[in-house]
């Protein structure tokens, strides 16, 4: 019966903090999750993604090219739900609850041992990281449920299942794609012979992908490579005055494991990685907890007492390979291409936690652990769910979903055409995806975007114009409505103030305008 009650009690938790009101925290949506919001609305009515490719294995997206398979699972939700945060963020949600339930059983198959299992399923389920990225339409998260799941069904000797699940994983997220035959091959490398089976389905399953990126790489306008060494910025340095070949090796090396060493830095895990606050905020969030923190280091010190004989040394390498794939990219520190270690780092929190609970006699302590741990959480939730919550959207654009709900509702056949800058946040200085999110959250027939991207130009069925406004080229012709940025108001023109699109605390961050005539 107890073990019945705490498993209950870990599901409340995880559902609770991973499901409820989606809609508002976070209250805004990134470019990253509107374009895949909208490529699986897209999808589901056209069979096509936004520029119109069919049924396609990438999706080229911002230039960015993601993998499909959040695409594929969200399009058929967009068909009988409404187009909105929650539509989109549940799948993401729900991968992350049923990661917590996979998480424990895979746990429990490392170390033969339930109680350890449930702690690690319990830090797993209260973990910032991990919450906070599951209530975003994030393609690493349904990565890491495949994953993990994939994992656990290898554990139990469900080899080809495990492949097509693996494969299914390495379809959702790009570091996947690299990290599986890395983490794969280090349990199997002795005994590889035996398991050409596996190897042969899931390299089957993964060749429409590589032929798809071969394609892309090879034509008029290739994928936009991600790896550190494509940046211009590195190629400048890696390519300047006397660099001959040991310099480059070098300097590539060099800057790997400074990438590396920055998964590594506790501030990031434990004090300001989440990064839920503007930067000059007094106040962050880490990525884990700061008590587990001396977790870790008790668990990685008693990997050999908890881990089961056979996979010792395979999760010693699981936690070495965390970071490589992620080293491997540009922006580092990368919060979705390092999403794979929380899972393991949960893991060896708990075998710190299991030691303190079974080997350390004083109550004292053990109370003052699990008080700490609780009481963390606790101050992230208020801060999460509350303080965050109502902290100003500014910056992280929000606004487009009520700019394209406020004219759909009152606008549109008012006027021939709307114009919308697709700048926002302090001096204009980032670019968002104002026709995805007016097309997503206004319900727009998606044929309208092809055609725009297609051969035949700009369909004349749609009045939407999306471009950095220049005030001096804008003339009054027609009946024209403007939605721009606050930094970006015409100086020397005479506008009228149609309506503001305001913050959560009031202050203005678009507005909607007519020039004078």
């Amino acid at each position: 019966m107890t073990k019945k009650i705490i498993i209950s009690i870990i599901v409340l938790i995880t559902l609770a903090t991973r499901l409820v009101d989606l809609e508002n925290i976070p209250g805004f949506m990134t470019n990253d999750e509107i374009a895949v919001s909208y490529n699986a609305y897209s999808l589901a009515r056209t069979g096509k993604d936004e520029y119109g490719y069919q049924w396609p294995v990438v999706f080229k997206s911002n230039d960015d090219y993601k993998a499909p398979g959040y695409m594929y699972v969200l399009a058929p939700l967009t068909l009988f739900m409404p187009n909105n945060k929650t539509t989109a963020r549940i799948p993401s949600a729900v991968a992350g609850s049923l990661t917590v339930l996979v998480a424990g059983l895979l746990f429990f198959e490392l170390t033969g041992n339930f109680w350890l299992a449930t702690l690690g399923s319990w830090l797993l389920a209260i973990t910032p990281w991990h919450i906070a990225l599951s209530r975003m339409t994030l393609e690493a998260n349904l990565g890491l449920f495949l994953l993990t799941l994939g994992l656990w069904l290898w554990l139990r000797k469900r080899e080809m299942l495990s492949a097509i699940i693996l494969a299914a994983a390495a379809y959702s997220y790009h570091t996947e794609k690299v990290l599986i035959p890395l983490l794969m091959g280090t349990i199997q490398w002795k005994k590889w012979q035996k398991y050409w089976k596996f190897w042969s389905l899931f390299l089957l399953l993964m060749l429409p992908g590589l032929v798809n990126y071969i394609s892309q790489m090879t034509s008029t306008a290739p994928a936009q490579a991600k790896w550190f060494w494509s940046d211009s910025q590195f190629q400048t340095l890696l390519n300047g005055p006397g660099m001959n070949v040991g310099l480059k090796i070098m300097l590539l090396m060099r800057t790997f494991i400074e990438k590396y060493g920055s998964y590594l830095n506790p501030g990031f895990l434990f004090v300001n990685g989440l990064s839920l606050f503007q930067n000059n905020s007094f106040i962050q969030a880490g990525l884990l907890l700061l008590p587990e923190l001396v977790l870790l280091i008790i668990g990685v010190v008693k990997i050999k007492k908890y881990i089961k004989k056979d996979y010792q040394n395979w999760v010693v390498w699981w936690l070495i390979l965390l970071p490589v794939v992620p080293a491997l990219t540009m922006d580092n520190p990368n919060l979705n291409r390092s999403l794979v270690a929380v899972v393991p780092l949960s893991l060896i929190a708990a075998m710190g936690l299991y030691w303190i609970m079974t080997e350390v006699k004083s109550k004292w302590i053990r109370g003052l652990t699990v008080g700490t741990i609780t009481a963390s959480f606790i101050f992230w939730g208020i801060l999460y769910y509350g303080v965050y919550r109502v902290e100003s959207k500014e910056n992280i654009q929000w606004g487009y979903e009520q700019i394209g709900r406020a004219i759909n509702d009152k606008y549109y056949n008012r006027y021939d055409k709307i114009v919308v800058d697709y700048r926002f946040g302090d001096t204009n200085r980032y670019i968002g995806s104002p026709k995805a999110f007016i097309a997503y959250f206004t319900g727009r027939n998606p044929l309208i975007n092809q055609a725009e991207y297609g051969p035949n130009g700009k369909s004349p069925e749609d009045k939407y114009i999306f471009t950095a406004i220049n005030w001096n080229l804008e003339n009054t012709l027609g009946k024209v409505l403007y939605v721009t940025p606050k930094d970006n108001l015409p100086l020397n023109r005479v506008y009228t103030t149609v309506e503001d699109i305001r913050l959560s605390n009031g202050s203005i961050e678009f507005k909607i305008i007519e020039l004078a005539k």
